[in-house]
């Protein structure tokens, strides 16, 4: 997958979870390392929904297994407890 089909995985979750995702950094995870196809990649990001926000960076084998990594841990901090509950006004 190259950079920007992950950037466009990323903007679909964004719209399904309601979440946003900001990308702060794609960089090889060996920082002396010259770029290589194939090569372990970390990507830094932030989610933020309401008035939550956390920071995270997640590592791939590769950048498109890097970009799959941030999805799953995008869908995963969606689904955390305070994250899920919706309250409603008079709610029952």
């Amino acid at each position: 997958m190259d950079p920007a089909a992950g950037a466009e995985l990323i903007a679909r979750l964004q719209g399904m979870l309601g979440i946003a995702i900001l990308v702060q950094a794609v960089e090889p995870t060996d920082a002396s390392a010259t770029e290589r196809p194939g090569e372990a990649v970390t990507i830094w990001a932030t989610f933020l929904f309401g008035s939550h926000a956390t920071d995270i960076s997640v590592t791939g084998e590769s950048e498109s297994k890097a970009w799959d990594e941030l999805g799953r841990a995008a869908i995963a901090w969606r689904n955390s407890d305070f994250q899920n509950i919706q309250m409603w006004p008079g709610g029952g």
